[in-house]
């Protein structure tokens, strides 16, 4: 218990450093800070845990269904997509959103049919100007409505100056926007997705029981990630299994992400939202800062002391920076360098010391941590790039670096077998990314073989393109890296045995044995958790 105190300590700890750095460049405002407390209150009292089938077989029940949505975080958008996507067929469905203002329905309408282009749709609803999020995280709930025919309406009212008096303006406006949907479409569920802070009683759902002029009108509440809910379950050791949180009246808590993850989001949000108005001498947005604070709760979790004395981090921004490193390498090198930047695949090189971020999430920026974590603590000096004789060791250090990425997110999901072997079933002979779904499989029968006989598959796989290699690498080591978690939050694996893994050296002449007994490890641990058996 004590190691899982210095665990929610340290997590406590990410999460207050995160919200100090967002408050930086936001600001505090007591009027808003006023509006964010009612949404506190909601988390107190009984929760218990749910399930997602009870989830959504009680809010298709209802007239009308409050989500919450944290708008940075790509995460929160794609929980609502989930709950849309296995909405029973039977029970009609209309999406009421914030992210668009009601003035322009028309022009959302006319998107809706096709009639104009993603982008005339963005500029005329002047979505950069007045939401300013990202519209990638919001476009899949779009196509899927398209898909689906389900009608789309717009409720919200923009304001230019944040403050309590357009908050609660904003409030009542959607409250009747929202009170007609349900008048028009009396047999539907009105799925609403609006600001997290907005769902609280005291705000939106009280303006709709006044407009509608019945205090006792029945809807269900979606809120998401509580921290208070978070850290009542970590204490339980349940934050990995319970996914669903339900109270009294039909309010229902997704728990679909630790919370320093999306204030993580946020705040890198910030950073790139906020850089027109920065100093003239600050030209980009310094990443290095976000890999460097989660490399130190890896740390404290592993209990290994590194230094980050040569951690600089990258991204597509830095042309002139890896253009010069691109020089340095030799052809073939220059090759893979090249294409994993296209591919926007966030990976390392370890003698150069150059620690490249494809994407500005959480997850990557873990991802990456991990990298260099693990670059460190292994002596790792080279890129493994020599196939096939880097394969494995490749496979180990992208599964290091996945299983250190669960430190910060454990939501963070692992590709999983069987998609790999559908899309190789749909992948045409000419496509791509064929070659390495066929390694990904060839490696698994292998190891299958291995594991049961102690033997190897007589035929092996030769990918044309080291880049295949790579590209299974990652995918495999995704799945390697969840079973190194899973063993060890369960108990199977020491950490004192945990820190001896990290430190094998990925160029041992032994490396390939040491592989397949770990691989021998993992599944051991999996054939007893299958069977329910625990420590």
């Amino acid at each position: 218990m004590i190691e899982k105190n210095e665990w929610i300590k340290a997590r406590k700890k990410l999460l207050t450093q995160l919200k100090s750095q967002v408050f930086a460049i936001q600001g505090r405002d007591r009027e808003i800070d006023a509006y964010a407390k009612n949404y506190k209150y909601e988390f107190l009292g009984k929760w218990q845990p749910s399930s997602t089938r009870d989830l959504i077989l009680e809010l298709s029940q209802q007239k009308l269904v409050l989500g919450g949505d944290f708008h940075a975080f790509s995460q929160a958008q794609r929980t609502h997509l989930r709950i849309l996507r296995d909405w029973p067929k039977k029970r009609q469905l209309v999406l009421a959103l914030e992210c668009i203002e009601a003035k322009h329905q028309k022009y959302l309408e006319l998107f809706m049919k096709d009639e104009i282009s993603e982008k005339e749709f963005l500029r005329l609803c002047q979505w950069s100007d007045h939401w300013g999020f990202s519209w990638s995280h919001y476009k899949p709930l779009f196509e899927f409505a398209k898909t689906q025919g389900i009608p789309v309406f717009a409720v919200n009212r923009y304001y230019k100056k944040r403050s309590l008096t357009s908050l609660v303006n904003r409030d009542l406006f959607a409250a009747k926007k929202i009170t007609k949907l349900i008048q028009k479409f009396p047999e539907a569920t009105i799925y609403t997705i609006f600001g997290d802070l907005h769902l609280a009683s005291n705000h939106l759902p009280n303006y709709i029981k006044e407009v509608i002029g019945k205090p006792q009108f029945k809807m269900a509440q979606v809120f998401l990630n509580s921290e208070r809910l978070y850290f009542q379950l970590a204490k339980k050791n349940l934050e990995m299994e319970v996914e669903v949180l339900r109270s009294k009246n039909s309010r229902f808590c997704i728990m679909s992400s630790p919370p320093w993850v999306k204030w993580q989001s946020y705040l890198m949000f910030l950073e790139g939202a906020y850089d027109d108005d920065l100093e003239e001498d600050y030209d980009k947005i310094d990443f290095t800062d976000h890999v460097a604070q989660l490399v130190e709760v890896m740390k404290k979790d592993i209990k290994m002391n590194i230094s980050l004395d040569d951690l600089a981090v990258y991204n597509s921004e830095d042309f002139s920076v890896w253009r010069k490193v691109a020089e340095k390498l030799k052809p073939k090198e220059r090759k893979y360098f090249l294409k994993l930047i296209e591919d926007e695949k966030t990976f390392i090189l370890p003698k150069q010391n150059f620690y490249y971020l494809s994407r500005l999430s959480i997850n990557h920026c873990a991802h990456l941590a991990g990298f260099y974590f693990h670059k460190k603590v292994s002596g790792l000096n080279k890129s493994l790039w020599d196939m096939p004789n880097d394969f494995l060791p490749l496979i180990w250090h992208e599964a290091v670096a996945f299983y250190l990425s669960k430190l910060i997110n454990h939501k963070r999901k692992a590709e999983k077998l069987s998609v790999v072997e559908n899309q190789l079933r749909h992948t045409e002979e000419i496509d791509q990314g064929r070659e390495a779904l066929a390694l990904v499989l060839d490696q698994k029968t292998d190891e299958w073989i291995y594991v049961k006989s102690g033997r190897h598959k007589k035929e092996r796989l030769k990918a044309k393109k080291t880049i295949s290699y790579l590209h299974a690498a990652r995918i495999l080591g995704s799945m390697m890296g969840e079973k190194l978690y899973d063993a060890y939050i369960m108990g199977r694996i020491k950490k004192t045995t945990l820190i001896t893994f990290l430190q094998k050296d990925l160029c041992s002449s032994d490396f390939n044995d040491f592989y397949y007994l770990m691989t021998q490890r993992l599944e051991a641990h999996l054939a007893l958790k299958q069977k329910g058996v625990r420590l």
